[in-house]
């Protein structure tokens, strides 16, 4: 009997459905009805569809020099904050509760105690105004940029040793990074992420990308004084 997998065209903005997979191919514990498939596919398809821009991303934050001085760190870590009010206030009203679970909104108290550190405060215009009118349309999209800040934590242990030069002896100034390091919900989120129901792909992958698109727009903000 044919089954259905998500196949990512040349345009990482579509994701689209099409025959081929052999469900004996999936993990035996894998889920056999045609939903719970194309749910167990839902990592891989985001992996697929927002890997150009992450690689990008990572290049910026290499290029901008932000782990090479202590002033360019805090500058980061204002950038990261600006980011992190425009996701929270994208989802919001929509699926409160999905952030509530995976602790998104501490993190806007991580960033704040880091720049206190710092004695910085956080910019209230760096990105682009279409950065910061943007909004998630529906839950679908929520959870393809859940995929994205929790990713995040994954690369936050190699950024927490960069930065390790820039703490104070107190301990101070890396709680950001550190927050996301020691919170390993990695496969615990993509459970959740492969078995949500009634999630429409395509808008997830837009939602992962609208949220990278706005890392990077956060990131190449003009430096606050």
């Amino acid at each position: 009997m044919k089954t259905e997998q998500v196949e990512h065209t040349t345009d990482p903005r579509e994701c689209r459905a099409v025959t081929a997979i052999d469900p004996a191919s999936v993990a035996e514990d894998a889920p056999a009805s045609h939903d719970a498939l194309l749910r167990f596919c839902r990592h891989k398809q985001l992996r697929a569809a927002t890997s150009g821009v992450h690689s990008a991303i990572d290049v910026q934050v290499s290029a901008a020099g932000f782990f090479a001085t202590p002033e360019r760190y805090a500058i980061y870590l204002q950038r990261m904050l600006a980011f992190q009010k425009s996701f929270d206030a994208a989802a919001c009203g929509i699926r409160d509760d999905w952030l509530g679970k995976w602790g998104i909104p501490q993190r806007v108290s991580w960033l704040a105690d880091d720049l206190a550190v710092f004695d910085r405060t956080p910019p209230c215009e760096l990105a682009s105004a279409t950065a910061r009118a943007w909004r998630f349309a529906n839950a679908s999209e929520v959870l393809g940029g859940l995929y994205v800040v929790m990713g995040a934590g994954l690369g936050a242990r190699v950024l927490l040793a960069r930065a390790q030069p820039f703490k104070r002896p107190s301990g101070g100034g890396v709680a950001y990074l550190r927050g996301l390091s020691e919170t390993p919900r990695w496969p615990e989120f993509l459970e959740f992420l492969n078995t949500t129901p009634a999630i429409d792909e395509n808008d997830m992958c837009q939602g992962a990308l609208r949220t990278f698109e706005c890392v990077a727009a956060h990131l190449s903000g003009g430096d606050a004084e």
